[in-house]
């Protein structure tokens, strides 16, 4: 009797460990990234639409400021230095709700055609994965 209850007992443990696992990777693979985040705005589905050859540049972790300035980030979510398009910041530029980020920068850039310039620069937040700000470098 004392027996069965171990093997019962083991049987279950394994049953809910076995569960535990199915339900994190299941979790995990549904997960949703930045980058498909970015590519559900209306912006960028339309770039796709007029440039059907649009790629992804930039995929990188960044710190974007209230004042719209950007900062590249290091290992693990550590603030460096401004990035190189920090002189494109501005107000025009901070996030929706004003506050500094940790964030995922993602760059959809179109081919230069005849010197123009299609690229779109998308930031989402690294914890809630809400688009913070949609920087445009489109000539038209």
């Amino acid at each position: 009797m004392r027996r069965n209850r171990k093997i019962l007992l083991s049987l279950a443990a394994v049953v809910v460990a076995s569960a535990v696992v199915y339900v994190c990777l299941l979790e995990y693979q549904h997960r949703i990234d930045p980058v498909e985040i970015s590519k559900h705005r209306s912006i960028i589905e339309s770039l796709f639409e007029t440039y059907p050859d649009t790629r992804l540049d930039i995929f990188s972790k960044g710190y974007l400021a209230s004042n719209g300035t950007l900062y590249a980030v290091t290992e693990p979510w550590n603030i460096g230095r401004k990035w190189f398009v920090a002189s494109y910041g501005g107000a025009e530029r901070a996030p929706f709700d004003g506050e500094d980020h940790f964030c995922w920068v993602v760059q959809w850039r179109a081919p230069y055609k005849e010197g123009i310039k299609n690229s779109i620069w998308v930031f989402v937040d690294r914890d809630t994965l809400e688009v913070l700000s949609v920087w445009k470098d489109i000539d038209t």
